[in-house]
């Protein structure tokens, strides 16, 4: 057992060591791919599996995650500030490794700029959900009583974008309520928790 333990340790070691280099340009793992910066972890990344994270003058840091044999699901996590709750949320974002498109920078500004039509078709389907657990369930101040925790955006290719947004509320901190948006009208619900 001390053997295995020894064996992490000076792995955890090389894997710092590795990471130093970072410092000095010849021996760093990183590159740059159009205005991304992608960096690639060190040793332990190799062994247990690879994380690049890329920084992207708009979404800041993200993480890829990469599907070999199904590169449509190939996606990036990030949190970025989002205008309409004046917090950070968590974004996920369909991609390849070079990084998000402008199309899907675009529309994450028309999520923020539109919001209230985006409020405007989610909370009927909220209270209607609602009123299966609270029968005479009604939103008073949606901002207030539902904040937005998580997107997730697609690709941006096609004309009608399907993306999802996650809220929590005050109504039930067990919850988290997650839309899906054609564009910006909401089509379906699921309550999980």
């Amino acid at each position: 057992m001390w053997l295995i333990e020894k064996f992490l340790l000076l792995l955890i070691k090389i894997n710092k060591l590795w990471k130093s280099t970072a410092s000095n340009p010849q021996l760093a793992i990183s590159k740059t791919v159009s205005t991304n910066t992608i960096t690639k972890m060190g040793i332990l990344d190799f062994i247990f599996g690879k994380t690049i994270k890329i920084n992207d003058s708009f979404f800041g840091e993200m993480r890829y995650f990469e599907f070999k044999n199904e590169p449509e699901k190939n996606y990036f996590e990030c949190k970025r500030h989002f205008k309409p709750i004046d917090k950070e949320i968590e974004i996920g974002i369909e991609g390849n490794v070079n990084g998000p498109t402008e199309k899907q920078k675009v529309f994450f500004e028309q999520i923020e700029s539109d919001y209230e039509k985006i409020i405007s078709t989610i909370k009927p389907m909220i209270e209607n959900e609602f009123q299966n657990w609270k029968k005479d369930f009604k939103i008073s101040d949606f901002r207030n009583e539902f904040k937005a925790v998580y997107l997730y955006l697609p690709r941006c290719e096609d004309e009608m974008k399907v993306w999802e947004i996650g809220f929590e509320t005050e109504h039930d901190s067990n919850h988290t309520i997650l839309m899906t948006m054609n564009d910006l009208k909401a089509t379906e619900i699921l309550v999980d928790g």
